[in-house]
């Protein structure tokens, strides 16, 4: 079973994307905000993260960081209403960082998260980049 930890401030999108993936047969660890990840992350392995970007306190981008530093080998999935742009995109420093906006597809995330590592996209070979964009 793939262990999900899902950082979410919006308690309606955290307790309904929560549903949906246990629904789909994902374990979930749902938290408010990004203070308490690495603790959850050390405590218990996962298989993913899938976090927000605009949360107060630790953002989502400031969180994948610091997972990225701690669990090199662990996919993060950052979610967002607000788009990003290929060129911000290419700025982010964390390898295989993949990007959805909101709102999205459940199936499309379902997919997502059933195979983290597995890339559905890449950056144009011009511009040598670590990062997946969806």
């Amino acid at each position: 079973m793939t262990r999900v930890l899902l950082v979410e401030d919006e308690d309606n999108e955290r307790f309904t994307l929560t549903r949906v993936l246990e629904r789909a047969g994902f374990e979930v660890t749902a938290l408010p905000h990004g203070e308490g990840a690495l603790d959850a992350l050390a405590a218990t392995p996962h298989d993913v993260v899938l976090t927000d970007l605009m949360m107060p306190g630790i953002d989502g981008l400031s969180l994948a960081r610091r997972i990225a530093e701690r669990f090199p080998d662990l996919p993060i999935v950052l979610t967002s209403a607000f788009p990003m742009c290929r060129a911000q995109l290419d700025r982010v420093d964390v390898v295989g960082l993949r990007f959805l906006c909101k709102p999205f597809d459940p199936e499309r995330l379902l997919a997502i998260l059933a195979r983290p590592r597995v890339t559905t996209g890449l950056v144009p070979a011009a511009m040598p980049s670590n990062r997946v964009a969806l």
